[in-house]
């Protein structure tokens, strides 16, 4: 017997039939599906509206009539039930009036002050407004909300002012006072300590906004409680000592009467570095001995040049300091800047050598110019100092090199750091970035460094290039 069986165009008329019947359907069950989320998060609004003015009935009765206003998802201490809303602002006036815009995903539903149902429509960003608040000013500050100054002019970091809806609020719009808390100064004087509130109030098609910048004034402050509190400080070293980092930090000192800067905080003293080369080719000392405490260059730093500095500078010194001499053995993935820093306050030194020397004026030490860098690399934890290098084949450390205010391109610079394994060789910081071994009788750049008096204080400046810190006791 002959089995029958659906021929080919058969089985293609049935897909066809099957496929229209999908190309017809299931816009339809998605709009169905689509139709009731956008019901269900109506439903989510009108269930907050409920909620909030149950809210307010309970604070009448506790005498607390005051307006509420929940943002959400968080909104604090309101009872629902339903979606959580992703963001948006429920508002209950104090006349009785809800106001409200809340949004998910994909809905955004928004009842105004005078409208009398909730509307919900397609979610896009910044579109999700109550109404009567759309055009609300708002300020945005340029640089801190706070600003602590020392005796230092004021220059008014800036401004911006959209409204909520995104639109830009022109600048005549816009007006600023100051007040001093105190003195009730209506500017901000130098020469008077106190804290200044300066006040933006910007006013948009009768709605008005204001916002508050605080800087403080000050006489005088101690220079650790400065560094301390700077920005562009990382206590990154394996003791946690702060010290300012990157390109160009604010860390710019009045010292001798010359341009010198603070490396950072150590056991309450500042320790501070000429900006500028005592003297680019030096020879660290020329009996080719890595002893800093008989150095020819120690020699020189501590008398012509210690010589040199005016006496009211000379009076802020420590210039009995105790330097760590601890030297590394030599380059390998170990040498990293931690392992650095830890060798030279150590007490592997080289056979006869001192470990420490007291004394005014020093180098860097190797270590300081690698927690100079900002960089957050792994790698400029992680590798050896010795691999670092500004560019070339070995871009992947410049970061390193490159976010360092230490490093210099000009000149190889002299460190305090010895090679243990040697009684010859010194650590230089490369023109290219590179921490290498140099032999003390050759030459390089060298920055005095020294360790200020731990009852020094900033009267003076700000830490940038153009208006420095001033020291006084």
């Amino acid at each position: 017997m002959k089995k029958k069986a659906f021929t080919l165009i058969e089985l293609l008329a049935v897909i066809v039939i099957l496929a229209i019947i999908a190309l017809v359907t299931i816009p339809i069950i998605l709009n169905v599906v689509n139709n009731s989320k956008q019901s269900a998060f109506k439903n989510t609004a009108y269930g907050l509206i409920d909620s909030v003015k149950l809210q307010y009935a309970e604070n009448l009765l506790n005498s607390n009539i005051d307006n509420l206003v929940y943002t959400f998802p968080e909104a604090e201490g309101l009872r629902y039930s339903g979606e959580i809303p992703k963001g948006g602002t429920l508002r209950f006036h104090r006349n009785g009036d809800v106001s409200i815009a809340i949004y998910n995903d994909q809905w955004c539903a928004i009842k105004g002050v005078k409208d009398e149902k909730v509307v919900v429509f397609k979610y896009e960003e910044g579109k999700c407004l109550i109404p009567e608040e759309k055009d609300i000013p708002v300020i945005t500050l340029v640089g801190d909300s706070t600003i602590t100054l020392i005796k230092s002019s004021y220059i008014e970091p800036g401004y911006s002012v959209k409204t909520m809806g995104g639109e830009e609020v022109p600048n005549d719009q816009v007006k600023i006072s100051i007040l001093g808390q105190n003195s009730k100064k209506t500017e901000i004087d130098v020469n008077t300590p106190d804290t200044y509130i300066i006040t933006y109030t910007a006013t948009y098609k009768g709605n008005k906004s204001s916002l508050q910048r605080t800087v403080i004034m000050k006489d005088k402050v101690a220079i650790v409680d400065v560094v301390n509190s700077a920005f562009d400080v990382m206590k990154n070293d394996p003791d946690g000592n702060p010290r300012y980092v990157g390109i160009n930090p604010n860390n710019y000192i009045i010292f001798n009467n010359e341009s010198w800067r603070i490396i950072g905080i150590f056991n309450g003293q500042a320790k501070i570095i000429r900006d500028e080369f005592y003297h680019s080719s030096i020879v660290w000392d020329t009996n080719n001995v890595n002893d800093w405490s008989q150095a020819t260059l120690q020699k020189e730093l501590n008398t012509t040049f210690f010589n040199s500095i005016a006496t009211a500078s000379k009076s802020l010194i420590d210039t009995s300091h105790i330097w760590n001499l601890g030297g590394i053995s030599g380059f390998n993935k170990d040498a990293t800047r931690e392992k650095i820093y830890e060798f030279e306050r150590g007490t592997t030194v080289y056979s006869g050598r001192p470990i420490t020397w007291r004394g005014a004026i020093g180098l860097m030490y190797s270590s300081d110019y690698g927690y100079t860098t900002s960089s957050t690399n792994d790698i400029c934890d992680t590798s050896s100092m010795n691999s670092w290098y500004s560019s070339g084949d070995s871009t992947i450390y410049s970061e390193c090199v490159q976010k360092s205010w230490l490093y210099r391109s000009s000149n190889h610079q002299w460190t305090i750091t010895s090679r243990s394994a040697s009684g010859y060789s010194v650590l230089v910081v490369n023109m290219y970035g590179r921490v290498l071994f140099n032999n003390a009788n050759l030459t390089g750049a060298t920055r005095p460094v020294l360790y200020l008096k731990s009852n020094i204080k900033i009267i003076g400046g700000n830490g940038t290039v153009s208006e420095p810190y001033i020291l006084g006791i």
